[in-house]
């Protein structure tokens, strides 16, 4: 999908803002893929396209993850390898079961179901094969999605450290960034404006590792402080959206 940089990156912004600001972290994305499909005149595509990346976020930030863990101190250090395991496991039976639903699905189609049903399925997984070969594995594009997910992964945990020692932290980096890492991927779990499951997990990080529960959860409010602060730009991007300006961030060409 193709789109100018300008108007991509102010969807962006806008996105982030009302994933900060509004129940469950995906309203945003949401109406962003929305967005993006109304203006290329295939909505499917667009939420396609970014669900695949969030989905491909999530794998770099998992992969980067348990590789910290694996290799520094934490609370959670002596489950990491268990941990690891398991998330293996899980990978090769998705694309186990991936592989034999492609195979019943195309020689023994289920009775019950209606041939409208199996259209929309065929439909389905024929567009997401489709995703995963010309874009997110394909040669030129792979590289290019791991780096840019593994530095705004980067971005966050540098945002949650500067966080962590605004709050009092006085802690050596080599045992925040295992906490940090840990809140990140509680970040993603459902929440109510950014709030929720990132507090309550940073709370029992910090108390596990012997820093204080009240210590976690002030560098939570001044993370969701930073993030919310840092999303005001997509506040701007709405209100010009709503006055018919159009929207292009000064400084950012269209390519």
């Amino acid at each position: 999908m193709e789109l100018p940089l300008g108007t991509a990156v102010a969807a962006y912004y806008r996105s982030l803002f009302l994933n900060v600001t509004l129940p469950g972290g995906v309203v945003g994305d949401v109406h962003r893929g929305f967005r993006h499909g109304r203006d290329t005149s295939d909505v499917s595509r667009g939420l396609r396209a970014v669900a695949w990346e969030r989905s491909a976020g999530q794998v770099v930030q998992i992969v980067v993850t348990l590789a910290l863990l694996l290799a520094l101190p934490s609370p959670v250090h002596d489950a990491m390898p268990l941990v690891t395991l398991a998330v293996i496991a899980l990978a090769a039976c998705l694309a186990l079961a991936v592989r034999a639903r492609r195979a019943i699905g195309g020689s023994r189609p289920g009775r019950r179901r209606s041939a409208r049903l199996r259209s929309w399925s065929a439909r389905l997984r024929s567009a997401a094969a489709r995703d995963m070969r010309d874009a997110l594995l394909a040669r030129r594009a792979w590289p290019a999605i791991a780096l840019a997910s593994a530095l705004v992964v980067a971005g966050h945990t540098a945002t949650f450290l500067i966080a962590a020692r605004s709050a009092g932290a006085t802690s050596p980096l080599s045992e925040l960034l295992p906490l940090a890492l840990i809140v990140m991927l509680a970040a993603a779990l459902p929440n109510v404006g950014g709030w929720g499951p990132r507090e309550g997990v940073t709370a029992w990080a910090f108390a596990t590792a012997g820093l204080g529960a009240s210590l976690g959860v002030a560098t939570a409010v001044v993370y969701g402080v930073m993030v919310l602060v840092a999303s005001l730009p997509g506040a701007a991007v709405l209100v010009a959206a709503q006055l018919r300006v159009p929207v292009h961030l000064r400084g950012v060409q269209d390519v």
